[in-house]
């Protein structure tokens, strides 16, 4: 399950290579602004309906739900290295990379205690 959550929370996080805006930190793929929204729907369709199904199993707990939540909450901190801060201040990138270190640790320790918590 935490792979699978961390598998499609990167292929959302990845489709930002879309981005016409020139924001993203990855090669822009030259695909229409209807395409990508195409794209997302049917990803939003397809984990939404397997996560619709998966959960409504008898087996289903408190684990799986940690899983899917630790997927996503791990996407996004790996994702916030390679971005530009989006700031309309100046930033050193020690300072970007400090921050997105230290929220990635914290988020880290917020998933150790849920699994703990879980566990038990």
């Amino acid at each position: 399950m935490f792979a699978f959550a961390l598998l499609a929370g990167a292929i959302f996080v990845l489709l930002y290579a879309v981005d016409p805006t020139g924001l993203s930190p990855w090669l822009t793929i030259p695909i229409p602004a209807w395409g990508s929204v195409l794209i997302y729907l049917a990803l939003f369709a397809t984990v939404g309906a397997l996560v619709t199904r998966w959960s409504h199993r008898s087996n289903w707990s408190d684990a799986h739900r940690l899983a899917l939540a630790a997927g996503a909450m791990l996407t996004y901190a790996w994702h916030s290295f390679p971005w530009k801060p989006t700031l309309t201040v100046p930033i050193r990138q020690t300072v970007d990379l400090t921050s997105n270190t230290i929220t990635t640790i914290g988020a880290i320790v917020l998933l150790v205690i849920a699994a703990r918590r879980v566990s038990t």
